[in-house]
């Protein structure tokens, strides 16, 4: 699993959980590369056999959206908010399947 630390405290964010699912193109159609979760303000992320070293730099590099630039470790719910809008290429794309408040 890989895991992005939180600079927020977490009794001041309202406590729900969300899951982004990253889907890869293949010659059959669309494939689960794995998915990512917004717990609070901590962010987890589950990689599909096969597409770890993808995952990881999904969760290393920033998000531009909202015209800002937004990191995993900075903000967040803003990049999480935020993959919808920057990864909707050809190959890559990532869709908020789940709000779940707990």
């Amino acid at each position: 699993m890989l895991t992005a630390p939180s600079q927020t405290n977490d009794d001041t964010v309202e406590n729900h959980t969300r899951t982004c699912e990253m889907l890869v193109t293949t010659t059959s159609g669309q494939a689960s590369a794995g998915r990512i979760v917004l717990s609070g303000n901590v962010l987890s992320a589950e990689a599909a056999p096969g597409h770890e070293t993808l995952m990881r730099s999904v969760m290393e590099n920033p998000v531009v959206a909202f015209d800002k630039c937004f990191t995993a470790v900075g903000d967040p719910e803003k990049w999480f908010e935020g993959l919808p809008l920057q990864y909707t290429g050809s190959y890559l794309r990532a869709r908020i399947v789940e709000r779940r408040r707990r």
